[in-house]
């Protein structure tokens, strides 16, 4: 039998734009036959909508969280999303949330790469090589992939994003946490050059002023 569980990520959109996103990630663990699903969502976004529908101010993230905002959360996403395996619904445990902090000097990488096989299979194999140890141990923030199917372009490109440069170095060292018996796979399934960009998240924007990355900046 396949179970289901979420965990939600929450992020602080920095104050240079009005543009929301959120990302779900579904993985499945073959050995405990569960489908790990991972939403990640705008504090300020999810934020509103709750307040719509309880009393007073939830502040999620701070230190004056209301103390009902997990069942506030739960019961919005039990509502609002739904999972069919086999063409059966299916319900999922949940459990819990974590504040992601953006107001850091974290570093963002994406690579673009063409595959030899189907795209998940590659996708699948990055998972378990790099993003999920390095974010089980500490190492990385996040990361994931997208699939690009029609049109030109790289078959897929794969994210992750660490807290700085030295977490960065760490993860692409030889004391990196990774799952090294599962890189000859990923490696064997990639097809000709690729390449990836390396982003460092200095400052950004707030009231038309720049302020470098930083509690303190």
């Amino acid at each position: 039998m396949i179970k289901s569980l979420i965990f939600l990520i929450l992020y602080t959109i920095l104050p240079f734009h009005d543009f929301h996103v959120s990302h779900t990630t579904l993985h499945y663990n073959n050995a405990q036959e569960l489908i790990e699903i991972t939403v990640r969502v705008a504090i300020d976004a999810l934020e509103k909508t709750l307040e719509t529908k309880s009393s007073g101010k939830l502040k999620l993230g701070s230190p004056k969280e209301n103390i009902s905002s997990n069942q506030y959360i739960k019961n919005y996403f039990d509502h609002h999303l739904q999972i069919s395996i086999n063409k059966k619904m299916t319900a999922y445990n949940w459990i819990g949330k974590e504040n992601l902090e953006l107001d850091i000097p974290y570093v963002f990488v994406v690579g673009s790469y063409n595959s030899n096989a189907g795209n998940q299979e590659l996708i699948d194999a990055y998972l378990e090589w790099n993003v999920k140890p390095g974010v089980e141990n500490g190492v990385m923030l996040y990361g994931g992939a997208t699939s690009h199917n029609i049109g030109s372009g790289s078959d897929v490109q794969l994210w992750s994003a660490y807290t700085d440069i030295s977490s960065f170095a760490i993860s692409n060292g030889p004391d990196a946490q990774v799952n090294a018996d599962i890189a000859p796979k990923f490696w064997s399934l990639v097809e000709g050059a690729h390449n990836d960009q390396i982003y460092v998240h200095v400052g950004h924007t707030i009231n038309k002023e720049f302020n470098f990355a930083g509690k303190d900046n």
